[in-house]
């Protein structure tokens, strides 16, 4: 197994591309998508919550990490690979 990890901010309007660009690769290996909503100030929560229900993806596939506030696409990959 292996992990995407996707750090965003302000990303509304790329999600769904971004994860269609992830979930239409062929893989012979199973893999967990991790995004992690970094405090985004628009509609990026709702927009990831509507793509796993969309899609009927659950958190072994997609995990979505909402940040309360911006804490930096580094940061924040460090805290979750560290806490998770």
């Amino acid at each position: 197994e292996f992990v995407v990890l996707i750090t965003s901010y302000n990303n509304e309007r790329y999600v769904e591309r971004n994860l269609d660009s992830i979930f239409c690769q062929r893989s012979t290996k199973p893999f967990l998508t991790i995004y992690v909503n970094d405090g985004s100030k628009d509609h990026t929560k709702e927009r990831l919550a509507e793509y796993a229900r969309k899609h009927n993806l659950d958190e072994s596939k997609l995990l979505i990490i909402n940040n309360e506030v911006q804490l930096g696409s580094g940061i924040a990959n460090i805290y979750h690979t560290v806490h998770n």
